[in-house]
């Protein structure tokens, strides 16, 4: 295997291949959408990001670039400023209401000790702020909404040492982002060669049932950047002039012009666009196993994708790591406890719809599949079949909640999960502090 130079001796794209670009991250972007930016701006077909930095969040972010991706897990311990939330649980709504809430932000690691001291305010380089609960409770089930009046009974069956974060089993991330989606995202009637065009989904409206069969795909997205790769050689002036003269030189000069109409239009002017070096050209294009929404009502669906559909930003991708089983884990998101743990983890947005930023959903705690045996794996791989068939709900749910429970050791009839996520969902929905009584 050949040595690569010492890193002064490389070139930028050799350090673009292997390398680490050290960034000072604003607030307002999430740490994925940085490494994205990354990948566009420096032309590199992989970008990560070590470590999670919140969107609000400000600070040192490294991304990796190319084949140092591999080792961006590395740094998955890297340390952000935390605020600690301190409040009592308490049985009834009324002694809830009653209470303070004290928010204590915590500037470095410190160990049970420490934390005891900045709770009880010893420690003067921690800073807290107490809040009558009462005012929280009345902005609504927002972001903190499961904090402070969550069933005690579900927040214990939360903590079952059954379940993992989401993120343990599958790399959580945006869909598509493509800076214009009604360009990019095409129907029948735009004058795109088959060729350049990919199976996609842009919302979760557009699936029925919790598995995307393949060829059911119900849109398409523009996919040229194997054919951009086979045209450029790296020295052009005007890559997208190029490509677009190529396109007309092999015959796809409908597609040409629909671009060129898009270009004129100004959608190569646009911000994510114009960050490419082929404005129009999407790199390569994710298409996870399982796709997870953004936004949920009062009907939440996990989907297989089958399909191998290309999902818009306005879907969450689950790339399932290697060693977790498709098909359970697949049956456990679909369980009426993961559904009341995202009912626990999301935020009430207008209308009572519930919405889950993409790096909370890997916080999720889920059933760790990875730990059921031969026989529960292959049962509640069964009801999913049949929970697809007959796309829920009903006895189909009910038989998958019961084979997740007992999959996961959850000592609890599945009914009581289902009634206790459903007293959450009222509350999202129609505002009724009351269901958590």
């Amino acid at each position: 295997m050949a040595l690569r130079p010492p890193p002064a001796e490389r070139s930028v794209e050799q350090l673009l291949a292997f390398g680490v670009v050290n960034l000072d991250k604003p607030p307002g972007p999430s740490a994925h959408q940085v490494s994205a930016w990354v990948r566009d701006l420096a032309g590199v077909e992989r970008a990560a990001h070590s470590g999670t930095l919140d969107p609000k969040v400000t600070g040192c972010l490294p991304v990796l670039t190319g084949a140092a991706t591999r080792a961006a897990r590395a740094f998955d311990d890297a340390l952000v400023d935390a605020a600690l939330l301190c409040c009592e649980r308490r049985p009834a709504r009324a002694d809830r209401r009653a209470g303070d809430v004290r928010f204590v932000r915590v500037g470095e690691a410190v160990g049970p000790d420490g934390l005891v001291d900045a709770i009880e305010g010893r420690d003067g380089d921690a800073g807290t702020v107490t809040v009558a609960q009462a005012a929280l409770d009345d902005r609504g089930p927002g972001k903190l909404a499961h904090y402070l009046d969550a069933p005690p009974a579900l927040a214990d069956l939360l903590d079952a040492d059954g379940l993992v974060p989401l993120g343990e089993l599958a790399d959580v991330s945006y869909g598509q982002k493509t800076g214009a989606n009604d360009l990019f995202f095409l129907d029948g009637d735009d004058p795109v060669a088959d060729r350049f065009r990919a199976p996609a989904v842009t919302s979760f409206r557009e699936i029925e049932g919790v598995v995307l069969e393949d060829g059911a795909a119900p849109a398409a997205v523009l996919d040229v950047h194997e054919y951009v790769r086979g045209v450029l050689d790296g020295d052009e002036a005007d890559p997208a002039g190029t490509v677009l003269a190529a396109m007309e030189r092999d015959g796809f000069g409908d597609t040409a012009a629909y671009l060129r109409r898009g270009a004129a239009a100004g959608y190569a002017d646009r911000t994510t666009c114009a960050a490419r070096r082929v404005w129009f050209d999407l790199g390569p294009l994710e298409r996870p196993a399982v796709l997870h929404p953004k936004f949920f009502d009062e009907r939440v669906r996990v989907v297989h994708n089958r399909a191998g559909a290309v999902p818009s930003n306005a879907i969450d991708c689950l790339a399932v790591r290697e060693g977790v089983p498709v098909a359970p884990l697949l049956g456990a998101l679909n369980s009426s406890l993961y559904r009341a743990a995202l009912e626990c983890w999301g935020r009430a947005e207008g209308g009572g719809a519930l919405q889950l930023m993409t790096y909370e959903l890997s916080r999720v705690p889920v059933p760790d599949v990875r730990t059921f045996s031969p026989r529960d794996r292959e049962r509640v791989a069964a009801t999913v079949r049949a929970y697809a068939a007959g796309s829920g709900p009903g006895a189909d749910q009910e038989r998958l909640d019961a084979a997740v429970l007992d999959a996961t050791g959850i000592d609890v009839d599945p009914g009581r999960v289902a009634a206790l996520r459903e007293r959450l969902v009222r509350r999202r929905v129609d505002g009724d502090g009351t269901a958590l009584d």
